[in-house]
């Protein structure tokens, strides 16, 4: 077995292990990761409520894991606050990677309510953004490969 490096490795999911995305990108890179790096999952971070406490407090310490991580994997987070942890660990010169497997680069025009239409477009804008601030975009696709490049 290779000794570990001091590489610390945070992923940063959207959702748990139940998710099928997660069950099947983020454990079994983690299992194979940490027989060689530090690394470690945050909780989840589920549908963000701005005025709960529990959540907020889970936000905060999602941005202070930027401090002790050399890598930050952003999986499937298209939201505001994940920006704003990446931007943080941008500038403090950190490695960011985004592992995407949904289009949310294009909103398709089907019948949903007003507020719904805004969530996508919300999530469209910030998937542009974490995929040009990332270092290594990461689709599930040749066909988001295709959207993300644009």
């Amino acid at each position: 077995m290779r000794q570990k490096t001091h590489e610390n490795i945070s992923f940063l999911p959207s959702l748990d292990y139940n998710a099928p995305s997660a069950r099947q990108r983020i454990y079994p890179v983690y299992e194979n990761l940490k027989k060689t790096y530090n690394v470690r999952i945050l909780p989840p971070q589920k549908a963000i409520h701005y005025l709960n406490l529990s959540n907020a407090l889970n936000q905060v310490k999602r941005l202070l894991e930027v401090f002790h991580s050399d890598i930050l994997v952003f999986q499937k987070t298209v939201d505001p606050i994940s920006y704003f942890i990446a931007l943080v660990a941008r500038f403090m010169g950190k490695k960011i990677i985004f592992d995407i497997d949904d289009n949310y680069y294009i909103v398709h025009p089907i019948k949903m309510s007003k507020f719904k239409q805004f969530a996508m477009k919300i999530g469209t804008y910030f998937a542009v953004r974490m995929t040009r601030l990332s270092d290594i975009p990461i689709v599930s696709t040749h066909y988001l490969r295709d959207i993300a490049k644009k």
